[in-house]
């Protein structure tokens, strides 16, 4: 009876009853609608994937994470206390999945009450690949010029190869990896900096242990100039001598580098024949010579060798010294002078009183005098063998 009596009143104005429920319940809903605030946070995604499978898809780097509680508490909510990942350890098999995003919040989150979170996406779609490992190059990236006149010979990385591991569909198809950016903007010297990777494929983990050592070398570059129609300077030329006929003009290639080349001005003492071995006139073939500063050579030019045809100058006089002039004079005056074996040959024929005696010995020594060059000795020689004989001859008479 006691049923029957609960019974009917309960589907008694059962309409109005459920409608005020309803109401009820929307108003409980309001209510809290208003007391709670909401703030939206942009959370980092990190996967997990320790198993022997990795994923081979992208996955988004970021998801939006929503989260509700009362105003006095929203203030304290931050993105740090708030974390994201996609565990991927809980699968065995290669294959697609829809994997959810598990939250995680710090201790002092889990103390709010209310608290209400949401996450988008919930869901993401993965396929997981056989991970395997392998070593590859690492290769230096630089940014930036050098200095104007100066090139990056080559560029040294240390250690030059790392451990990456990923799924086997993109490691095998991985031959090398980027170091990070290294500015050479205005450099004219080599360096050396420490540089992470810069690992653009997030579905490849490199085993980074420590940064990576980037060695830059740079050395001026290289620059040629060319000149035509050079007439090769004339030195130590002897002032007895001069040339017949003009040399040929020249040309030839200099090459060095940009900061020497820039600075050189070609002058008459950079090319020239040297003519300090001619001591006689005729034809000679003598070397063209190139005295040019430290760093540049001559690449190219069209003739080694310069015939020169030298001529006795007629307008020099060569002038006679002091020395030669008295030798000369003593060497023409010393005949002359008698000697003392005639001078004493004669004093004895002048004693023995012969008058045409002494006069056949002073026609003898001075015929002896007049012819110095070549027969002056022997014809002195014969001389004083007849002053003897003409002296015996005067002794006995």
């Amino acid at each position: 009876m006691n049923t029957k009596k609960l019974i009917n009143a309960f589907t008694d104005n059962i309409v109005a009853k459920v409608v005020c429920l309803v109401a009820a319940i929307l108003r409980y809903i309001l209510h809290q609608v208003s007391v709670l605030e909401k703030k939206s946070f942009t959370v980092p995604l990190e996967v997990n994937s320790d198993a022997l499978y990795s994923n081979l898809t992208s996955v988004p780097q970021f998801v939006k994470v929503t989260v509700r509680t009362k105003s006095e508490n929203i203030s304290s909510v931050t993105p740090s206390e708030i974390k994201a990942s996609l565990n991927l350890n809980s699968f065995a098999e290669e294959g697609s999945y829809n994997v959810p995003v598990s939250i995680s919040l710090s201790q002092s989150l889990m103390l709010l009450d209310p608290l209400e979170l949401q996450v988008k996406p919930e869901f993401i779609t993965v396929t997981l690949d056989e991970k395997i490992e392998k070593y590859v190059p690492v290769i230096p990236s630089v940014s930036g010029e050098v200095s104007h006149g100066y090139v990056i010979k080559s560029i040294e990385v240390i250690p030059s190869t790392v451990k990456i591991t990923g799924p086997k569909k993109i490691v095998e198809k991985t031959n090398y990896i980027y170091s990070e950016k290294v500015n050479v903007k205005g450099a004219a010297t080599g360096f050396s900096v420490k540089v992470p990777l810069d690992n653009i494929n997030r579905l490849v983990t490199a085993n980074e242990e420590e940064k990576f050592k980037v060695t830059v070398f740079i050395t001026p570059a290289p620059s040629e100039q060319s000149f035509k129609g050079i007439l090769p300077s004339l030195i130590h030329l002897d002032e007895k001598f001069i040339t017949s006929g003009k040399l040929p003009p020249m040309s030839f290639t200099l090459a060095g580098t940009v900061p020497v080349m820039e600075n050189f001005k070609l002058d008459s003492s950079c090319v020239y024949v040297d003519l300090s071995a001619v001591k006689a006139p005729g034809r000679y073939e003598l070397p063209v010579i190139f005295s040019l500063p430290a760093g540049i050579s001559v690449k190219e030019k069209n003739y080694e060798n310069v015939t020169l045809e030298l001529l006795r100058n007629p307008e020099f006089t060569e002038e006679v010294s002091e020395d030669e002039e008295e030798k000369t004079e003593y060497e023409i005056n010393i005949p002359l002078e008698p000697s003392a074996d005639k001078s004493q040959t004669s004093s004895t024929l002048n004693k023995t009183g012969g008058n045409s005696l002494s006069a056949s010995s002073a026609t003898s020594a001075s015929s002896g005098a007049v012819q110095l060059n070549g027969s002056a000795d022997n014809k002195n020689e014969n001389s004083s063998k007849k002053s003897s004989t003409l002296l015996n001859e005067g002794v006995k008479e």
